[in-house]
């Protein structure tokens, strides 16, 4: 087996640290899902590259009260790829999904909070 060069370790040793940072950010996501302390139109809107690169259903599945099977319905009922990662969403996608809980917790879409 042929050792790596410096620069592909240093690039492995990158993309090790990159991942990292991902599950770390998306595991924080989920912890803050989970008790309802962010918003679902602060993470469909958030700009941070960790979080954008967070698939949808694992966001709707971690809401509370929610689980995997109604994640998965709501998705499919809105139409939405439960593969289709938030940085995928078009404006559409987003404002049906958007509606969905809007008109699930028959809240005010500026002041809604999934608490």
């Amino acid at each position: 087996m042929a050792s790596l060069s410096h620069s592909e370790s240093n690039g492995r040793v990158a993309a090790l640290e990159l991942a990292e940072r991902i599950r770390t950010t998306r595991e924080t996501l989920i912890e803050q899902v989970r008790v309802g302390a962010v918003e679902l139109r602060q993470i469909l809107d958030s700009q941070d590259p960790y979080i954008r690169v967070v698939k949808v259903v694992t966001v709707i599945e971690n809401l509370p009260g929610l689980g995997k099977v109604k994640a998965r319905r709501i998705l499919d009922e809105v139409g939405i790829s439960a593969n289709l990662k938030i940085d995928r969403l078009d404006e559409d996608r987003r404002a049906r999904l958007l509606g969905h809980f809007e008109a699930l917790f028959d809240l005010d879409s500026e002041t809604r909070s999934l608490q």
